[in-house]
């Protein structure tokens, strides 16, 4: 009979640790077999000035956005293997579910 075996997992914060909104993912295969991922946060580019107009009642109105660009700025690359790929993969899409699940 095999006997149960116990492991202790302890989880820190590196120094350099940090919390981002990611909002999408470009990769693929490294020629080493990684899959890689650089995970990014997208923002709209607007025109870096802008009118205001001030209406009859000395309200400014809101200006007129205009969207020229879409900036993605990489914040981390992974290298997964692929078996970890795989389980980050199961992962999130447990998570996802979850997450529909709550909120609806």
């Amino acid at each position: 009979m095999l006997k149960t075996q116990t492991m202790k997992i302890e989880y820190t914060k590196s120094k350099n640790y940090v919390t981002c909104p990611i909002t999408g993912v470009v990769g693929g295969l490294s020629p080493t077999g990684f899959v890689q991922c650089e995970i990014f946060t997208e923002t709209a580019k607007i025109t870096s000035d802008h009118e205001l107009v001030i209406n009859e009642s000395g309200i400014p109105m809101q200006p007129e956005m205009h969207i020229k660009t879409f900036n993605r700025e990489l914040q981390a690359l992974l290298l997964l293997t692929p078996e970890v790929a795989k389980n980050i993969g199961k992962w999130l899409i447990q998570m996802s579910e979850q997450a529909e699940l709550a909120t609806k």
